[in-house]
């Protein structure tokens, strides 16, 4: 393989000597022929394309299975990718030209300023006594009963006033047992439910999760909302109150950034994204040895986060992890220092693989365009180029609490424990878990 790679390379570079230009200089962008490829191929997309590192990755995986052959595999493949002279560097250039020319032109044509963007907050909102503040959550769930309650649990031992339940198919005896607790506002979104709002029942939940969360936004007793998920946690320093109410007056709403949940039997570990922790991108290639280079931030989630806002602001909508004011991101959103969201989004295999058709397809691994380059993209490549055992390799090095993935991330500060102790808050505010 790298014969063919590297006999490739030098047939075309030595095509490339009669262009004129230098083997480091990128072509231009409006150099580009219309002419179309040999058998009837797309060209390969400049931004967001995949092609050039799962060419290189296939190379360092298929390597590692040779204790003799992968130091030189991964020595060369190392030189090449930080050789200024080559294919792959002279398209990082030219991604990175396009990239810039599109925030350049989007910002130009954005309708309203990031920075002009400030969401007015009224000083009758702006609550300074921990005492008398009061925050909540709000959810689009659908999921099984006991998960539900373990959700509500955490956060009511959290001292949220309220926890805002829609239920996207809502059952009898969900309804019940939630309806039951004074602090949980549960709503089943049946077919009653959408045709009393302006607009039917949306097809994707995304928009569903929106519409809700902007309702509960307007109607809520909550002086601050979080829009989260029934797999996701607020994980505070101290109490979230008093963190609340020492945020300056003209904030809109906190960032909260996520800490993704580690698979392991013990109690619950969380990792953060290189971002966060304030650790540059080549920590990645160290803490993830084949994955890192691929990976958005070492996250297989997203890694936008989400917000908790403060209520009673005009022209808001709740989006999933944005504030909008007037149809554009409010500006005035600040992150708290300690304040992180804890994500289960794969706590073991099997959640994780059973979720993985819907993901794909519906949920958070889905594409918006056939060219950006997604973890889908890592996914069906081991799906068809290794199959499950593949798959259970990059679950292992990228999500499970193992001994290196613990020690690599605690030596960066990307490490967080917060243990749940999940059944013993729902012990204490619901009694005990529903048999069966």
């Amino acid at each position: 393989s790298l014969s063919v790679l590297l006999g490739l390379m030098k047939l075309y570079e030595t095509e490339r000597l009669f262009s004129g230009a230098p083997p480091d200089q990128a072509f231009a962008w409006k150099r580009r022929s219309a002419k179309t490829l040999a058998l009837e191929m797309d060209a390969y997309a400049i931004v967001g394309g995949g092609l050039d590192v799962n060419m290189l990755g296939r190379l360092w995986q298929d390597a590692a299975q040779d204790p003799v052959i992968a130091p030189l595999t991964r020595h060369l493949l190392n030189l090449l990718i930080n050789d200024d002279k080559t294919v792959f560097r002279r398209l990082r250039t030219m991604r990175t030209r396009r990239e810039k020319k599109i925030a350049a032109k989007s910002s130009q044509t954005a309708p309203t300023s990031a920075k002009t963007n400030i969401a007015l907050v009224p000083p009758a909102r702006v609550i300074t006594d921990p005492a008398m503040l009061n925050w909540g959550t709000v959810s689009l769930v659908k999921a099984p009963l006991p998960q539900i309650l373990r959700f509500a649990a955490h956060h009511l031992d959290l001292g949220a006033h309220r926890v805002h339940i829609y239920l996207d198919a809502p059952k009898p005896e969900t309804l019940a047992a939630l309806s039951a607790h004074p602090r949980i506002a549960v709503t089943a979104c049946d077919a009653a439910f959408w045709d009393a709002q302006k607009k039917g029942r949306m097809e994707a939940h995304q928009n569903r999760q929106s519409w809700v969360a902007t309702l509960a936004y307007h109607a809520t007793d909550c002086d601050w909302l979080a829009h989260i998920d029934v797999d996701e946690f607020l994980l505070p320093p101290a109490p979230l109150s008093d963190l609340l109410a020492r945020a300056p007056a003209n904030c809109a709403a906190i960032r909260m950034p996520p800490a993704e949940q580690l698979a392991g039997p013990g109690p619950e570990q969380f990792k953060l994204t290189a971002t966060t922790a304030g650790q540059p991108p080549s920590v990645l290639e160290d803490i993830y040895p084949t994955f890192g280079l691929h990976l958005p931030d070492g996250f297989i989630s997203h890694t936008e986060g989400k917000i908790i806002a403060r209520t009673g602001l005009g022209h808001i909508r709740f989006n999933l992890h944005a504030l909008s004011y007037r149809r554009a991101p409010a500006s005035n959103v600040i992150p708290l220092a300690g304040l992180y969201l804890g994500h289960a989004h794969a706590p073991d295999w099997d959640t994780f693989r059973s979720h993985l058709d819907f993901r794909m397809t519906q949920g958070s691994y889905r594409k918006a365009a056939a060219d950006d380059f997604k973890f889908r993209d890592i996914v069906e490549f081991l799906l068809d180029s290794e199959g499950e055992p593949g798959l259970r390799a990059l679950f292992t090095e990228v999500c499970t609490a193992t001994p290196h993935l613990t020690q690599s991330l605690a030596a960066h500060h990307m490490l967080l424990d917060r243990p749940l102790d999940l059944d013993a808050k729902v012990l204490r505010h619901f009694g005990p878990l529903p048999k069966g």
